[in-house]
């Protein structure tokens, strides 16, 4: 009985070690089966926007983009009233500019121009949340504002 005792517990510790049952290891695959030195940062979902926009999901990126801030000149906005049921208004401190309004899924459902301050009828819209951007030609500044329609 011992033998037997002796012989199992010898077995299952070599089958256990030869065939790395229960090992752990860190290692991430990449969906292409190559090998490459990457590194994971834990995000769950990445927009990427530039020439090509991106949208990644996942933990395995295998590139490091750096980005530079460039700090908006002074430019100051209103958007009101927010909640809105017929009308939006939008004032902006630098004259003319354009605007659009887009919905959750980022489709342009309104847009349009104005100077100084613009008011936007907005009764034909659904019920819900949208995003107003705001811009002017020639300046890379994009301001968006989120508001509810009720």
């Amino acid at each position: 009985m011992k033998h037997h005792l002796l012989f199992s517990i010898l077995y299952f510790s070599l089958f256990t070690t030869v065939s790395h049952a229960q090992t752990l290891s860190r290692q991430v695959l990449a969906s292409s089966g190559l090998s490459e030195n990457a590194f994971t940062i834990g995000e769950t979902f990445t927009l990427s926007l530039g020439e090509m926009p991106r949208v990644s999901q996942g933990f395995h990126q295998p590139e490091m983009n750096t980005s530079a801030v460039t700090e908006a000149g002074e430019w100051t906005f209103a958007v009101w009233p927010n909640p809105a049921h017929e009308y939006l208004n939008i004032r902006t401190s630098r004259g003319a500019f354009q605007w659009e309004l887009l919905d959750n899924l980022g489709r342009i459902v309104l847009q349009g121009s104005g100077r100084d301050e613009e008011e936007i009828g907005i009764i034909g819209l659904s019920r819900g949340s949208y995003f107003l951007r705001i811009y002017h030609t020639g300046d890379p500044t994009v301001i968006t504002s989120q508001f509810i329609k009720l």
